[in-house]
């Protein structure tokens, strides 16, 4: 059951991400159009299409971390593009090649072999076990040791060694340090709320 709740999150979350971006999107094209220097915090579109990618995030995706593992939550983060796209090609004109219709299908087929393969049984069921688990598992180890090396290249890029593989490499690191702590945090909120 945990599996399914952890699943349907993670999906109505990232659905209610990929329209809160194309609402993002509208509010810049109208924006745009409109010919004026406008900041976009100031378009009430523009912020709730943000309030939604936040929303879609805190109450879908760090829900579903509670529940299932990271390897399942984050490739299901293509339905937030995908939606995204589907809606931009309905209601903001924009054109979708065959060739990304294909790439898309091939990435929700991969993602379908991952929900068929992923563990549905978690490490830890009180939150007593989950703290053993995670302090022999080495992973606060790993966690500490990614914030070094992200703290390294950010002082390199402030001291103007600046190029893409930086950008990316920090940003990435950023992106796997945040669901390490969201899967963590999540996990242990839930042991601890439904064992008390």
């Amino acid at each position: 059951m945990a599996y399914f709740v952890g699943l349907t999150a993670a999906l109505v979350g990232n659905v209610v991400i990929g329209t809160g971006q194309c609402m993002q999107k509208s509010a810049l094209n109208s924006l745009q159009r409109s010919g004026k220097q406008t900041p976009r915090y100031k378009s009430p579109l523009w912020v709730l299409g943000l309030a939604l990618n936040y929303a879609g995030e805190i109450f879908g995706n760090s829900l579903a971390l509670s529940y299932l593992s990271a390897a399942v939550v984050a490739p299901l983060g293509i339905v937030s593009v995908i939606v995204n796209l589907l809606l931009a090609e309905r209601f903001l004109g924009e054109r979708v090649t065959p060739n990304q219709r294909f790439g898309f299908s091939v990435i929700m087929a991969g993602v379908a072999c991952i929900l068929l393969v992923a563990p549905r049984k978690a490490a830890a069921s009180t939150a007593a076990e989950f703290i053993d688990v995670v302090a022999s598992s080495g992973i606060l180890t790993l966690f500490f040791t990614l914030f070094f090396v992200q703290a390294i290249l950010i002082l390199l890029i402030r001291s103007g060694r600046q190029s893409l593989l930086l950008y990316v490499v920090v940003a990435s690191i950023f992106g796997s340090m945040n669901v390490m702590a969201s899967k963590l945090l999540t996990m242990f909120m839930r042991l601890r709320l439904t064992t008390a």
